[in-house]
């Protein structure tokens, strides 16, 4: 499903001059994983029936800041849209920082893509059908190499509320197992989750 997906939008811009800037920043093996993210994120889209050209532009530019971070955030420093104290490295820090990025340094200006570039590493609470399709993209796309892989791919497709709890609940037992620290936002995005999914049954 995912390889037949057409990149040709990459040609047009504003996808063409991100793509290339992706491409100039980004190491080959995280931009690799951009391009397969891409893919992963507009073939979830039109299984499950959201925008493709949200999915595309949020799967395209999930990743702008890592390993970027420092770049990224002396340049928003610059321009007013951090402060000082707002350096945070970890992790995570470079899907927060990415949203601003994306809006302030790029121009875009829909919230809906800002807020799933934003929550593609810990989830959130409320999470929205886009936000949903950019976290399991992010973590099923077929470059990626785990045991549980090929579960969670199978499960994307069988629903996308069963999609991210499987992929949310995979993640917490690797942490667990590696007796790593769990951030406390993935358990409310998971507790989210799991209220709308009871009383979705309800109604």
């Amino acid at each position: 499903m995912v390889e037949k997906v057409s990149l040709d939008f990459l040609d047009r811009e504003p996808y063409k001059e991100w793509n290339e800037m992706l491409e100039s920043s980004l190491s080959d093996h995280r931009y690799r994983h951009v391009v397969r993210v891409t893919r992963t994120a507009i073939a979830l889209a039109h299984y499950y029936g959201e925008d493709e050209k949200k999915s595309a532009q949020a799967a395209l530019l999930h990743d702008m800041a890592k390993k970027n971070e420092k770049r990224y955030f002396n340049r928003l420093l610059e321009l007013g849209y951090v402060n000082e104290e707002d350096w945070k490295p970890s992790p995570y820090f470079h899907a927060y920082l990415g949203g601003l990025a994306v809006r302030y340094l790029l121009g875009v200006e829909d919230m809906d893509i800002i807020r799933a570039i934003q929550s593609h590493t810990l989830g959130s609470d409320h999470m929205s059908r886009l936000d949903k399709i950019i976290f399991l993209a992010d973590l099923i796309e077929p470059g990626r190499d785990f045991p549980t892989l090929p579960a969670l791919q199978e499960a994307a497709l069988q629903g996308l509320n069963e999609g991210v709890l499987k992929a949310m609940d995979n993640t917490i037992s690797y942490l667990l197992k590696s007796d790593s620290s769990i951030n406390p936002q993935t358990v409310v995005a998971r507790n989210a989750l799991l209220k709308e999914m009871k009383e979705a049954k309800k109604g």
